[in-house]
């Protein structure tokens, strides 16, 4: 293999980088592309002609562009084709432009998570795990394409799950074919050895205002179809207001189609189709420590999600939803200052202000209808005088009644 010399591999990248912005006539940028092909090679300089083989030499171009241009508008072409164990791990995204991860062409890529086609099941996580570094609005679109034989599908995380106000939005998720996902087609192993479980073919980590549209989802399975619940979408830790619409469910036999969790509110669920989908097409959920020791927010807790919007959609051999219940008026002690907490009903109305108190060194958020209500544990809001049989919220503390 012949080896490219480091000054070689700058002036390649200068020259690509250089070719890539065009200005039209009307002084108008138009998108800067970036071609990938099964075929192609990642010495290639990810033109139409001399396309990369990987997301990852993909991502190395892009990084570069947005680094001497953070407005620009990027196109990621994926030639149709088989993708053998590819996985990335992408941060670099728009702050002012757009970014487009797209299959093109008479067929979709598919991307798949064997290191081979002689491979017997899968060895790699996910495909795309996306990450921005800063909280914020991007216009980012993932299309096209199809993933199968990996133990997760795509990741969405924002910078923080701890944090409402450092979410991420404005994405678009549509055209997607998600099959053969979880531990039963990808054998991923844990530190003890045993094989992992995967989550979610769709796993969202704070994202809100997003589109989830026209995708599909089939045999989405767990090790045994029993060794943990593998979902089509997990939206969860404050992934609000983003819109489910168009998806197909088939054979979703290892989790719920969509799940939501924890003071993830206003999701709008409509057209969509769901076949043979167990336990239940919608689960609403979060986790309490008077439940499990296992809930992963401690200090601040889970709250309950309001407001999801189901509407239009069509259930073959599928039960529609189930609701975590949480039971209310039970003791549950907490160590707030001066005694126990004791959680009473906070009803069905929740938002106007985001307010952050300090409890314990942990710092808590929630979204409440005044600045001087006081947030619990789980993020719940308490107004003046109200709270727990031992204390109350008095102009936006807790103090002992």
């Amino acid at each position: 293999m012949r080896l490219i010399s480091a000054k070689s591999a700058l002036l390649a990248i200068a020259i690509f980088i250089s070719n890539i912005f065009f200005i039209n006539a009307g002084g108008v940028e138009q998108p800067q592309n970036v071609y990938l092909a099964a075929n192609g090679d990642d010495r290639g300089d990810g033109t139409a002609q001399r396309p990369f083989l990987t997301l990852k030499r993909a991502h190395a171009a892009v990084a570069a562009i947005y680094k001497l241009r953070p407005d620009a508008h990027v196109q990621v072409f994926i030639r149709g084709g088989v993708y053998y164990g590819q996985n990335i791990v992408w941060t670099a995204v728009p702050r002012a432009g757009s970014l487009i991860i797209r299959g093109y062409g008479s067929s979709k890529p598919i991307f798949d998570g064997r290191a081979s086609a002689n491979a017997a099941l899968g060895s790699t996580v996910s495909l795309l795990n996306l990450r921005p570094a800063k909280a914020g609005q991007y216009r980012i679109t993932i299309s096209h394409m199809k993933l199968q034989n990996y133990l997760e599908g795509i990741d969405l995380i924002a910078p923080s799950r701890d944090v409402i106000t450092q979410g991420i939005s404005g994405l678009v998720l549509e055209h997607l074919e998600f099959y053969k996902i979880g531990s039963e087609h990808a054998a991923i192993l844990d530190a003890a050895g045993k094989r992992r479980a995967g989550l979610a073919a769709i796993r969202m980590v704070n994202v809100k205002s997003s589109q989830f549209r026209y995708n599909d989802f089939k045999d989405l399975y767990n090790v045994g179809r029993s060794g943990g619940s593998q979902h089509a979408y997990y939206a969860a830790h404050f992934s609000s207001n983003n819109t489910f619409y168009g998806n197909r469910f088939i054979r979703n036999l290892s989790g719920h189609a969509i799940k939501i969790r924890d003071f993830s509110n206003d999701n709008l669920i409509h057209y969509n189709y769901f076949n043979s989908v167990t336990p239940t097409a919608l689960q609403i959920w979060h986790c309490e420590k008077k439940d499990r020791n296992d809930c992963t927010k401690i200090g601040l807790g889970e709250a309950r999600s309001y407001n999801t919007r189901e509407a239009k959609n069509i259930f073959v051999n599928s039960e529609r939803y189930s609701v975590f219940k949480e039971r209310v008026g039970q003791n549950n002690p907490l160590p707030y200052p001066g005694g126990v907490y004791d959680f009473i009903k906070d009803g069905a109305n929740h938002r106007g202000f985001i307010v952050r108190s300090l409890l314990n060194s942990n710092t808590l958020v929630g979204i409440c209808e005044r600045e001087t209500d006081c947030i619990s544990s789980t993020a719940r809001c308490y107004k003046d005088q109200s709270g727990t049989k031992n204390h109350k919220c008095e102009r936006g503390n807790w103090v002992a009644r």
